[in-house]
């Protein structure tokens, strides 16, 4: 059964920040960047997602997309069967409840 991301992804993602609650939500999507990416970018306040691992077309790259309001969205696609290890890190300042500084890269081995 195939539903409809966007309305799984603002479901679970207000479930955690309001009952779980966590700090920052990272997404595993089966989707290219193509068209889900920026949707999701432009999502905010309880539904907003701070990093994306896609999958689906097997390549490799890594980027940022802007939001509506102007936060950045780190994505990353790492290959496929180990050929490189994606790695995305957030700096969270606790205070100001945000992410600070992002870095993403992948890496072959």
């Amino acid at each position: 059964e195939f539903k409809e991301p966007i309305h799984l992804i603002k479901q679970y993602t207000k479930e955690l920040k309001n009952k779980k609650p966590c700090d920052l939500v990272v997404l595993s999507v089966h989707d290219n960047t193509t068209s889900i990416n920026q949707v999701i970018a432009d999502l905010r306040g309880e539904y907003q997602i701070d990093a994306i691992f896609n999958g689906h077309t097997h390549s490799t790259y890594a980027g940022e997309t802007m939001g509506a309001d102007g936060i950045i969205l780190p994505y990353i696609q790492s290959g496929s069967y180990g050929s490189a290890i994606g790695k995305v890190v957030l700096t969270y300042n606790k205070t100001s409840k945000s992410v600070e500084k992002v870095s993403f890269d992948n890496a072959f081995y």
